[in-house]
């Protein structure tokens, strides 16, 4: 009995100990700690979120076996032709090539199976086994669909011609009736004109196209051309479709090509000494690249021995600095376009200036009233620079080139008489000058042509005078001063084509 007490007593004082140590076990407990927002900061919600919508292609699951294609290969490697066809008929060599395979043979009712073949084979596939029976041998077409050997007298091609549909017409006039022998009846004439003139015909391409494929294809060929959408139809037998294909590619390549047309036009006023014209003679300048590794890539030549050899960064500054030793330069248009090969391209700049122009005069008998039929015409003030590239394959560059400068000298009055008493009536006219020339160069793409020469003489009238006074009329004269001078302008056209790359 001593002994269960005392063990009870024990059991109670361990569960006294345990009870007391967790209290100061809980007390002793660290506070929370608070949360890190290290990784919350790395994190882009917007991002992940488009990185979720986008759309994953699911790839195809391996697969341990090959499966068999639905339709048969056009060419069985696994079987090879070695044969010889001496003057035998077209129907006994596809008897011969289909005998063993597993295709059907359907063959059109215009196929001539008796047409007599002579072809050798030597270790050939059944694909190059037909283009030399039924191509080169008969000169029909074949085909394989859906495990057929189709036979055909025509094949089919489809043909995409990139072309706009336009039809233009160009004229060119340079020069005129200098002593107006076409209007006076008189024994004297001085006419010298040059007329170019491309017809709205010649310039129709699908026309000569149509024209040009009928003389290719075979009589009883079909050949349909939509304009609109550039679309040209053939059937024909795979021959004459090669020989119109390598026509249309040929064509195709020559239409597309481009050419960038840099132009510098500039007037130069002459100085004291230099009345006669610029000297090129004078010019020799020489530009290289300073590290002496680029290679001189622009020759400029003229008439004589002047001559610029320099690289492509500052062609233009050489030129300006050699004519601004001759005068006083004026750049008057610097156009930049490019052209397609063929096609004609104008650049005009300036203004319309009218004037008045005669159509008749007519005078009633009765009353003797005179009347003057009058028009107003429009007279172009300014450039214009007509140019007609024409691009050969191997990078040369034919350039039909015409400017035309014309400004106002002065103007005019012209008298009319309207009767035998009465006062003549006047109209005002313009003087005009023109500067104008038609020529046709050919030089590879990269170099530049120039054109120079044309020497007008300009006549200034400077009006300066006293305020108020110097209008005046008669006392005027006394408190103004006329100022008349002349200049001599020479015009100048560089022009550069680069030949662009074929889109």
């Amino acid at each position: 009995m001593l002994n269960a007490m005392i063990i009870a007593a024990r059991i109670h004082r361990l569960l006294l100990l345990y009870g007391l140590a967790l209290i100061l076990g809980a007390c002793t407990l660290a506070s929370p700690r608070p949360v890190a927002h290290e990784d919350l900061k790395a994190q882009h919600p917007a991002r992940d979120l488009e990185r979720e919508k986008r759309l994953i292609v699911p790839k195809p699951s391996p697969v341990s076996e090959k499966t068999p294609p639905v339709v048969k290969p056009l060419e069985p490697t696994s079987r090879i032709y070695s044969i010889t066809f001496q003057k035998a008929s077209l129907g006994e060599a596809l008897a011969a090539l289909t005998k063993d395979s597993d295709y059907n043979l359907i063959i059109d009712a215009d196929v001539d199976l008796t047409r007599s073949i002579t072809v050798r084979l030597n270790k050939v596939t059944l694909n190059q086994a037909l283009d030399m029976i039924v191509v080169n041998g008969a000169g029909y077409a074949w085909g394989i669909n859906e495990g057929a050997l189709h036979i055909r007298r025509f094949a089919e091609k489809i043909y995409h011609l990139d072309h706009l549909d336009l039809t233009g017409e160009t004229n060119i006039e340079v020069g005129g009736d200098l002593l107006a022998s076409g209007v006076n009846s008189t024994s004297v004439a001085g006419k010298y004109q040059v007329k170019a003139r491309k017809p709205e015909q010649s310039s129709d391409l699908w026309a000569a196209l149509a024209e040009a494929l009928e003389g290719l294809k075979s009589p009883d060929a079909i050949l349909r051309i939509n304009r609109n959408s550039g679309v040209i139809y053939m059937a024909d037998t795979p021959s004459r479709i090669a020989a119109m294909v390598r026509f249309l590619d040929s064509l195709s390549e020559s239409l597309h090509r481009q050419v960038f047309i840099e132009a510098k036009i500039m007037e130069v006023i002459l100085k004291d000494d230099q009345k006669t014209g610029i000297d090129w003679t004078k010019l020799n300048v020489d530009f290289t690249s300073g590290s002496a590794l680029l290679p001189d890539i622009f020759t400029l030549e003229f008439n004589g021995d002047g001559q610029i050899a320099k690289s492509n960064t500052s062609r233009f500054s050489g030129v300006l600095d050699f004519l601004r030793t001759q005068g006083d330069v004026a750049v008057l248009a610097n156009p930049h376009i490019s052209v397609i090969n063929r096609q004609s391209a104008v650049l005009t700049v300036g203004s319309q200036f009218p004037y008045t122009d005669i159509d008749g005069v007519d005078r009633d008998l009765e009353t003797g009233v005179v009347t003057i039929g009058t028009s107003i015409k429009r007279a172009l003030l300014g450039l214009q620079l007509g140019i007609t590239p024409l691009i050969s394959s191997d990078g040369l560059v034919t350039l039909n080139i015409v400017p035309t400068l014309t400004r106002i000298q002065r103007e005019v009055a012209l008298e009319i008489p309207t009767s035998g008493t009465g006062a003549p009536q006047t109209i005002s006219n313009p003087v005009i000058d023109l500067q104008e020339l038609a020529t046709t160069v050919r030089v590879r793409g990269g170099q530049s042509v120039v054109l120079a020469g044309l020497i007008s003489k300009i006549r200034k009238i400077n009006h300066e005078g006293l305020p108020l006074l110097a209008d005046f009329p008669f006392l005027g004269k006394l408190f103004k001063h006329i100022e008349t001078s002349e200049e001599n302008v020479e015009l100048v056209i560089l022009i550069t084509p680069y030949i662009k790359e074929t889109i």
